[in-house]
């Protein structure tokens, strides 16, 4: 079954960034069998509050601790502790993009579950 997801493009300086409400709310595409008329539906009956979200803190969390989060692999976990153990702490979140494992989408999608 093919998954439609409405891609972000932050390249594109013109477009505002989208809230972490509507990047929540879209993350609902990515349930399986969920489909965009279904999503259509639904949407409006969502409420979402980022505050609800678990966060993972960049700066004590473990390769293993982010591994289990859905977005993240083993070597973009292992990523994420070692480019801190090489800074001693992460001073902000967008320093995640520094690393070649971790693409612009792949961030926006972690964003709401990251701290510091």
């Amino acid at each position: 079954m093919e998954i439609h997801r409405e891609q972000v493009e932050l390249r594109d300086k013109e477009k505002k960034s989208p809230t972490l409400k509507h990047l929540l709310k879209n993350q609902l595409l990515e349930v399986y069998k969920m489909t965009p008329e279904v999503f259509s539906i639904i949407e409006n009956n969502c409420i979402i509050d980022p505050s609800f979200c678990r966060k993972m803190n960049i700066n004590s969390g473990t390769a293993v601790e982010f591994q289990a989060h859905p977005y993240l692999d083993w070597s973009q976990a292992n990523s994420i502790v070692k480019m801190r153990q090489q800074k001693i702490w992460y001073r902000n979140v967008n320093e995640l993009l520094e690393s070649h494992l971790i693409d612009e989408n792949t961030f926006l999608k972690l964003l709401p579950y990251l701290s510091l």
